[in-house]
């Protein structure tokens, strides 16, 4: 959307998925948005789950560790943040991560009583642990500092297991989820006028685009209020979807394709999806014997 604001004659439409428009260094919105949307025990059941993850620390560990081992030889990741520090990171994510990426398929949070490797097989599912090697911190470092700077952070609930983090230092930091993957012995200060400015833009000049969201997705809690009647842009939100959303998942979609064609000026047909194409589950990693 930056793009459009500072050369808006590039394109002739835009289509925007799942686009937030976070405010500050810690955004308490989406945190706030997945308590709504929870069903009544869902939220609590996901603290517990965190929670047990953190108690049962030593059983996890070999896990991270593996998977740390295994991708470094099979994908040659490179990792500087420990194990213990990963499972951390990733145990504060898992909230987000949950509602992010699972819409009516939610899968089944186990019980705190099963076996590690039970637990750890969810937490895989869920929660990207790629993000923390050394290969996706590089590549997404200067998004990262210019999320802290200019576009805004999530921020985390971390009340209920802040006595059970050892390595993460909640006091000594701003948002530590960002920092630790920003770039290092930089001073980041937030530019609040940057968003601003491209958000009044987009209210009264940013014609041709449609914003899509999904209902269950907690960046749709901070979505672009649109003025009404100040430009021809589209948003819809699809109930029942989440992060992974596309054109032909809306009820409306017809609109959406009606409202390209119209802006292009000749008809946009929907993309026919390859077969064999799926987001799937990822393959469970087994300890060595």
């Amino acid at each position: 959307m930056s793009h459009r604001r500072f050369y808006p004659n590039d394109v002739e439409a835009t289509v925007a998925y799942s686009t937030p428009f976070l405010s500050g260094q810690n955004d308490f919105r989406p945190i706030d948005y997945i308590k709504t949307i929870s069903e009544d025990s869902t939220y609590e059941k996901i603290k517990m789950f965190q929670e047990v993850l953190l108690r049962r620390r030593s059983e996890i560990l070999p896990y991270v560790n593996y998977f740390m081992n295994y991708t470094a030889y099979n994908y040659y990741y490179n990792w500087s943040l420990n194990a213990d520090l990963i499972l951390e990171l990733a145990v504060m994510d898992y909230p987000f991560e949950y509602w992010s990426y699972h819409d009516g398929d939610l899968i089944e949070i186990p019980d705190t009583s099963e076996s590690a490797e039970t637990l750890f097989d969810h937490f895989y599912q869920v929660v990207t642990l790629d993000y923390l090697s050394d290969n996706y911190i590089d590549y997404f470092e200067p998004s990262v500092y210019q999320s802290m700077t200019e576009l805004g952070a999530v921020a985390y609930d971390t009340d209920h297991i802040k006595d059970l983090l050892t390595i993460v230092d909640l006091d000594g930091s701003v948002n530590y989820n960002y920092e630790i993957l920003a770039p290092q012995d930089v001073e980041m200060i937030y530019n609040p006028d940057v968003l601003t400015d491209l958000q009044n833009w987009l209210r009264s000049d940013g014609n041709n685009i449609v914003y899509l969201y999904g209902e269950l997705d907690p960046i749709t809690s901070t979505a672009i209020d649109l003025s009404a009647g100040a430009t021809n842009a589209l948003k819809l939100i699809q109930a029942g979807e989440d992060h992974y959303i596309g054109i032909e998942n809306f009820d409306e979609a017809d609109q959406v394709y009606n409202a390209l064609s119209n802006w292009m000026g000749f008809e946009i047909e929907p993309l026919v999806k390859p077969a064999g194409i799926s987001n799937g589950e990822r393959p469970m990693f087994k300890l060595l014997e």
